[in-house]
């Protein structure tokens, strides 16, 4: 089972292309036992809504997973994003994952190259201030997406696998697009708002490494 949680405010549970306001603490709460790779992706937690790991239901959750090796594994960003890095981490979380009694938690960042500017973060922020500036921003948030249709059509053989994250992914960007014409407007941004752009390279990021783990037959639902 691969899982996708974002510690972000608000903090969302994405899972079968829906998503969920979902607290660290619900989401452990839903799960009882974890027994194939799970996939997630952290933004900045946002100082207004912490959250502490003393949590009843995290310590449940702990608890279940002692009786089994627990691997967490964390890529960056730029380990994502190419075609040739995205496939040495997919082999990577492939190989830990076929370890019995084994289990798998993968944290992934936004996709970004070598050249920060270049980043998905760094494109969805310039794109926010751009916005608030009233100048254009269209053309950030379409050369994230062309990066990530870049890696979906060279990674992932599935037709519907594919369609299912191509159409998750442009409307993450078309919520971004539209809450960028908002800001436009009001000409002001608050700090839940601005984690609500963060979140999204996250949220994508994850989306598409699970659909990726799919393709390659792991059950990765998301």
């Amino acid at each position: 089972m691969s899982l996708i949680f974002h510690n972000t405010k608000p903090r969302y549970h994405h899972f079968k292309q829906n998503l969920f306001p979902c607290t660290l603490s619900r989401f452990c709460q839903s799960q009882t036992s974890l027994r194939e790779p799970m996939v997630a992706s952290v933004s900045t937690v946002s100082k207004s809504t912490p959250f502490s790991v003393s949590d009843l239901h995290l310590q449940n959750a702990i608890k279940n997973m002692r009786s089994k090796k627990l691997i967490v594994q964390k890529f960056g960003g730029t380990s994502l994003g190419t075609q040739d890095k995205m496939e040495k981490a997919i082999s990577i979380m492939k190989q830990f994952a076929s370890e019995k009694e084994t289990s798998v938690i993968v944290v992934v960042s936004a996709l970004s190259s070598e050249v920060k500017e270049q980043g998905t973060t760094s494109r969805l922020l310039k794109a926010a201030w751009n916005a608030i500036e009233q100048k254009e921003f269209q053309s950030l948030l379409n050369q994230i997406e062309d990066t990530h249709l870049d890696v979906i059509y060279t990674m992932i053989r599935d037709r519907k696998n594919r369609e299912n994250i191509r159409n998750e992914i442009a409307k993450e960007l078309e919520e971004i697009r539209m809450f960028c014409t908002s800001l436009s407007v009001i000409r002001e941004i608050s700090p839940r708002s601005m984690d609500k752009i963060i979140g999204c390279g996250e949220r994508m990021s994850a989306s598409l490494v699970s659909a990726i783990l799919c393709d390659h037959g792991l059950e990765s639902p998301c």
